[in-house]
């Protein structure tokens, strides 16, 4: 089973790794150790909204860019281990009604990669 470092380290771009030392444990990075979510910061220690909300509290932008367009439900299917990234690092499963996970796509003409943009509501 793979830890937390190398699944974040197989499924990053390396200009995601550089502008992230933070999160990569790069150069810049405290110690060199594997960082770890500071408490305050994970949902999973955040109170769920009163039920007259919502409830999401995350919301979490998957854009794909690639030289071809996939099915609109194969999309998600595809960023599933990415999804179970994220989720992690937020301390939460990928399934909580606090995080609204939402897919798009574009085409490139160069090298195919994924824009994960994370928004706290």
């Amino acid at each position: 089973m793979k830890s937390l470092q190398q699944l974040k380290n197989s499924i990053s771009s390396e200009s995601t790794k550089r502008l992230n030392p933070h999160l990569f444990g790069g150069p810049s990075a405290v110690g060199g150790q594997d960082p770890k979510p500071a408490a305050a910061r994970t949902l999973a220690n955040r109170p769920q909204r009163h039920k007259g909300g919502s409830g999401v509290m995350v919301e979490v932008h998957v854009i794909a860019l690639r030289r071809g367009t996939v099915d609109d439900d194969s999309l998600p299917t595809c960023s599933k281990s990415l999804r179970d990234a994220i989720a992690f690092t937020l301390g939460v499963d990928d399934g909580d009604k606090r995080i609204r996970w939402v897919y798009s796509q574009g085409l490139t003409t160069g090298k195919p990669e994924t824009i994960v943009r994370i928004e706290l509501l």
